[in-house]
């Protein structure tokens, strides 16, 4: 469930196209890795052209990492990405 204080930042903060997706990704995922949530996207292409996005989105005040676990994907140690409560 998106937090409706998300969702207002969301449309608040102009976004890139990929941040959108990545954005538009964890809406429909929710918590998880960045490798979790580009295969939520079903986007063929590279990776590394959106992981970049889950750190912009961060600095945005949109997500929040919440720690680390291993990724179902890739079996590795990696972060855990969620939604940011934006303060009001």
């Amino acid at each position: 469930m998106v937090r409706q204080t998300s969702l207002r930042a969301y449309k608040d903060i102009n976004l890139g196209k990929r941040q959108k997706e990545v954005y538009k990704a964890i809406k429909k995922h929710g918590i998880g890795t960045a490798r979790e949530i580009y295969r939520e996207m079903d986007k063929p292409g590279v990776y590394s052209g959106y992981q970049p996005r889950f750190t912009e989105l961060r600095e945005k005040g949109l997500l929040r990492e919440i720690g680390k676990r291993k990724c179902n994907v890739t079996g590795r140690l990696a972060v855990v990405w969620d939604f940011n409560e934006v303060e009001q």
